[in-house]
């Protein structure tokens, strides 16, 4: 709750245009998810209890909310809210919200939920075309970068007979290479790859090594001035 009494995942009481009000919904999500991200107490909590109450009663969030409420719900929860988010997930045929709820998974900070998650990405329980956003979320979260890249080596004969014929599918998967900052990453994704070719990504793979040196390269000169800046 604000010092004003108006609590941030309402809206204010002055009346606004229904153009005004979907813009200030998105922007009060983007921001409390931001905050969530970098655990703000008190928005942590209050999307905690939300998330309590929704598995209560589904009238008490709104869908420009529910996202962020789960997201910010796993990423401080265990395996109780990894189950409440599949039970959610079997209740809903809608695309939308399954993103929602997929992309949740993504973000619980227990490597044994991410990796469970990416066990369950090529469950029955995930459309195909959804497995690749399941699992390049979980690439992109510090905790799950290096569970992701070593599930993707150990199921790449499952990934290329789904994906390998083409598209954005395997381009997308090869893409969470990019995150990796050191030359041993480096080496280790040019080596997997050439042993495993996979032509419709051959520019991605590319692309990813590329940002792979650009990464090493922006910690070779920044580490420094950030330790110095750190232990000030």
């Amino acid at each position: 709750m604000d010092p004003t009494g108006v609590c941030p995942f309402e809206g204010g009481p002055a009346q606004k245009s229904p153009a005004a009000e979907r813009s200030e919904r998105r922007l009060r999500s983007t921001v409390l998810s931001q905050a969530g991200s970098y655990n703000a107490p008190e928005v942590t909590a209050e999307a905690t209890d939300r998330f309590k109450k929704y598995m209560q009663d589904r009238e008490t969030l709104t869908p420009d909310l529910r996202g962020m409420v789960f997201a910010l719900a796993a990423q401080s929860g265990g395996k109780d809210v990894y189950d409440q988010i599949w039970q959610l997930d079997s209740e809903t045929d809608l695309a939308e919200e399954k993103i929602r709820l997929l992309l949740s998974l993504s973000r619980f900070q227990d490597t044994d939920l991410l990796t469970l998650a990416l066990e369950d990405s090529l469950s029955p329980k995930v459309r195909s075309q959804d497995t690749i956003t399941l699992v390049a979320s979980i690439a992109a979260n510090p905790k799950g970068r290096d569970l992701a890249w070593e599930f993707v080596k150990s199921n790449w004969g499952e990934f290329d007979r789904r994906y390998g014929g083409g598209g954005f599918g395997l381009m997308r998967l090869v893409s969470i290479c990019s995150h990796f900052s050191s030359q041993e990453k480096a080496d280790e994704v040019d080596s997997f790859f050439s042993e495993h070719p996979a032509p419709a990504a051959e520019r991605t793979i590319r692309q990813a090594l590329e940002r792979v040196s650009l990464n090493i390269k922006w910690l070779e000169i920044n580490r420094p001035l950030l330790t110095d800046w750190f232990d000030r």
